[in-house]
């Protein structure tokens, strides 16, 4: 209950990000109208992320993730009783997920899966294969809308007034699940509208144009400030998965987290990050798992690899969010790696959240 006290206290007490120093690079934003061109491949092909500074550890127990930079004041961003602890409470529903993956395997529905669940009331948590780790593809658009965000709270008129000409290729030819609606190559948006299509329909156009906005620096400073590895796109000519760098679960909900408590940006653009989430038109995965009038704010993520010559080999697919049970609202991350139709993948995931959702009400009925 500390770090949960810490945390919920932080989120309401925090200071004005507008008026404090801190370690995040800003880009300079002309507050009249400002069109900017963008060109090659989407995403972040970068150098590798310095080391981050590590988390505070108090005790040996605790440990708190504090935003640093400034010589006063070193706002606290996450907290954790202990990462490794898992809670008695929620055996018998980690129980139920670790059976399911392990039939899964069996049915050779997936190769391996991953989940990370935590309870948002008490910080109850648990793991399952919680050390696997995946390429999270489309899910780094959820640190993108954070950087773009924490711009736009210094320079709000970043979102209605600057706007952004797509230049360049398709990045959505390649995508298995492509965007319902996404920005056209020739046009011109303005950010707010990119950030609709990014997150809503993940639009790889999108995604591509608001990198080129925010900067590699202050993505990567997402990333490093919530100790979490930097990861940009895959390398280029790879022949295997195993070249390529991954999180975990664990790891990828420390966005969720800080969006959800506000401690990394304020209540309104917490909130903000977290409706546009909540529009996510991808109803398969964590959606499918949950009766229509609980809201889940989430995004998925599908990685394809496939063979020189064109063969789909295997699939990554992931669905991590905040389920808004109304008593006991949840992270939950799964992640999934499948030579499987993706269709399989997704009803497997469907299933995973189902058997969360009902451990979650059972709990419920015994409090």
């Amino acid at each position: 209950m500390y770090c949960f006290y810490l945390e919920k206290r932080f989120s309401i007490a925090r200071m004005d990000s507008q008026t404090r120093k801190n370690s995040f690079i800003f880009i300079p934003v002309v507050a009249f109208l400002l069109v900017i061109s963008f060109a090659g491949g989407w995403f972040m092909r970068a150098r590798r992320s310095p080391q981050p500074i590590a988390p505070e550890p108090d005790n040996g127990v605790r440990m708190q993730l504090r935003l640093g930079g400034d010589k006063w004041v070193r706002p606290l961003l996450v907290c954790d009783i202990n990462p490794l602890s898992e809670s008695q409470n929620l055996q018998s529903l980690k129980d139920r997920v670790d059976e399911e993956i392990r039939q899964g395997v069996q049915r050779n529905i997936i190769k391996t899966a991953s989940v990370y669940f935590r309870n948002l009331t008490t910080s109850e948590q648990f793991s399952v294969r919680g050390d696997e780790k995946f390429f999270p593809s489309s899910l780094r658009k959820v640190p993108l809308l954070i950087s773009v965000l924490k711009m736009a709270e210094s320079a709000p008129d970043i979102l209605n007034k600057v706007k952004v000409n797509l230049t360049g290729e398709d990045q959505n030819d390649q995508q298995e699940i492509k965007p319902k609606e996404f920005a056209e190559v020739g046009k011109t948006y303005l950010v707010e509208d990119l950030l609709e299509k990014m997150i809503r329909y993940s639009d790889n156009n999108a995604t591509a144009a608001l990198s080129s906005v925010s900067g590699v620096d202050t993505i990567r400073g997402v990333f490093e400030n919530l100790y979490v590895p930097f990861i940009g796109s895959p390398p280029v000519g790879m022949k295997s998965e195993e070249e390529i760098e991954g999180l975990t679960a664990y790891q990828f909900s420390f966005f969720l987290r800080v969006l959800y408590n506000a401690t990394y940006l304020g209540n309104e653009f917490s909130a903000r990050a977290l409706r546009l989430m909540s529009q996510v038109d991808f109803k398969e995965g964590l959606r499918a798992g949950l009766p229509d009038y609980i809201p889940v704010a989430h995004k998925f993520g599908l990685m394809t690899v496939k063979l020189s010559d064109g063969p789909i080999v295997s699939r990554q697919l992931h669905d991590c969010g905040i389920v808004y049970h109304p008593k006991r609202p949840y992270i939950l991350c799964i992640m999934t790696k499948s030579a499987a139709p993706i269709s399989n993948m997704e009803q497997f995931i469907g299933r995973l959240s189902a058997i969360v959702y009902t451990g979650v009400e059972k709990l419920v009925d015994k409090t």
